[in-house]
């Protein structure tokens, strides 16, 4: 998702959804390159990988419940929590924008 043409308070250019099993368990937010350039489509094929891989983990690490994963562990869901909802409104925005822009061509 890039970030420039949504309206959010999410900062950053691009968001790649980290999912599991259907369901969104956080979101990997990119800032802007150092070089200032825009990231290239292999860039984002490896971050998409990796965000897909990161969700993969949450999600084991949530499904074993152990107690090692600590008050930090939690902090860290509550959060993907609360970005999962975010996302759902920005991609629902998103659409909305696209198919506004579709009628009028």
């Amino acid at each position: 998702l890039d970030l420039h043409d949504v309206q959010s308070a999410i900062e950053g250019e691009l968001a790649f959804p980290m999912l599991a099993r259907g369901r969104l368990v956080g979101v990997l937010v990119l800032g802007p390159k150092r070089s200032g350039e825009a990231y290239a489509p292999d860039d984002s094929d490896a971050i998409s990988q990796l965000a897909h891989d990161a969700g993969a983990a949450f999600d084991v690490l949530a499904a074993k419940q152990e107690p090692l994963h600590g008050a930090a562990f939690d902090r860290l869901l509550a959060s993907c929590e609360g970005l999962a909802g975010e996302i759902r409104a920005l991609r629902s925005e998103l659409r909305d924008t696209r198919s506004s822009v579709r009628s009028h061509a």
